[in-house]
Formats: C-alpha cells, structure tokens, sequence
C-alpha cells in the first residue's frame, strides 16, 4: 500500500510547529498527554494506525529533539544540520519515494532520514556557514 501523502502531511505538520515554536515550547508536555491517548484510541481501538502516527509522533519527535541532553551535547561541534534538513527533508522523501516506491513505509523514512541529515550537513559545511562568515560585510552591527 502506497501512503504518499504521509511525508508531505508530516512536512506540513512540523512546519506547523515551528510556526507556533513559542506556544510549542510552553505547553508541548501539556499538548503530549493530551495527543497520546488520542492517538492510543485512534490506533488501537479504531485501528486508524497511519492517523495515530500522524497525529503523535511530529510533536513527540520535536519535543524529544528538542530537550537537552549530555549524551547527545557534543554533536554541535559537527555543523547545525537543522535548516538543510528542514529545506531539503521533504524534496527528499518525495525523491525517494518515487525512485523506490516498493520499499516499506519505515524503511523509505529511514532512507529519506539518513539522507536528509547527509544533505543537512552539506548544507551547513558548503552553504550556510561560509555565509555566515561573510555577514559581517552585509550587516554592520
């Protein structure tokens, strides 16, 4: 079954998210035990698995992204993948599922992850950090 919809509706929802980042971050823990057992039912009692999944796993995923942790703090000597990722992540997924149709759901979202994060940090390393190096020309401060 062919669920094409999915990546742009996780796109739209985590650019959602972002648009709302302030309300996000306050009440996000609030917004999680409200959405999980919606979703719970949704998946469980009506067996609408692909609408649990949409409806919990963006605002989970960005909440656990977004929370610090010392296990993961020394990744940001590596580059800041995040706006190649969110510019490039969804062309991505839309590109692997074409090329590769047949692959499963979590498998095509793992490619599409991996390659995501890859072209994230091509971004960073080739675009936005030499860029950032050049801004003082533009903007005096």
């Amino acid at each position: 079954m062919f669920h094409w919809f999915e990546y742009p509706a996780y796109f739209a929802y985590g650019s959602l998210i972002a648009l709302l980042q302030p309300a996000f971050a306050a009440h996000s823990r609030n917004l999680l035990l409200i959405l999980a057992p919606v979703a719970g039912v949704l998946f469980f009692g009506l067996k609408l698995e692909h609408s649990a999944g949409l409806l919990l796993l963006p605002p989970l995923l960005i909440y656990l992204g977004s929370m610090r942790s010392r296990v993961f703090s020394g990744l940001h000597r590596l580059g800041d993948p995040s706006y190649g990722v969110y510019v490039l992540g969804c062309p991505i997924q839309q590109a692997v599922q074409a090329l590769w149709p047949q692959l499963p759901f979590h498998s095509s979202l793992a490619l599409a992850w991996l390659l995501a994060l890859a072209a994230g940090y091509a971004s960073w390393h080739l675009v936005e950090s030499p860029m950032l190096r050049l801004k003082h020309l533009v903007y005096r401060t």
